[in-house]
């Protein structure tokens, strides 16, 4: 596992981690679900061609013991640093968009207002160079 030197470095690994977590099962109770469908195994050769292409598609996203190590720093590198600076740098590296940001942020309580996305990306550049500091 490399250590990032630069924000840019760990904003790709942060983005990457979080692509990870989306493909992580997710925690909690499972909804129950019919056998009928896991007993019933179609052939392939009578098998659409799109389902044949989505399940190569699906096989491609396994996660790698290189995935789960990466996953694992990413969530103590985000622990190093606190408040709206971890708001910010989380949301943004999840891929939302800074209005979005800015709404999280006063419903959150973070924020008692809306901040300008000049505001927001310094606290999201100020929040990866403390990361990268600390690190």
């Amino acid at each position: 596992m490399r250590t990032p030197t630069t924000r840019q470095e760990l904003e790709e690994l942060l983005r990457r981690a979080f692509e990870i977590d989306r493909m992580l099962p997710k925690v909690g109770l499972k909804n129950p679900t019919s056998i009928l469908g896991q007993l019933v195994v179609i052939p392939d050769d009578e098998r659409s061609l799109e389902d044949i292409q989505e399940d190569w598609e699906h096989a491609r996203e396994r996660i790698t013991s290189a995935d789960m190590e990466l996953w694992e720093e990413a969530n103590k590198w985000l622990g190093t640093i606190r408040g709206i600076k971890w708001a910010v740098v989380k949301k943004r590296c999840q891929g939302m968009g800074w209005k979005r940001i800015a709404s999280y942020l006063v419903k959150k309580e973070f924020a008692d207002r809306h901040l300008h996305r000049a505001t927001l990306l310094r606290y999201f550049y100020d929040g990866l160079d403390e990361i990268v500091r600390k690190i």
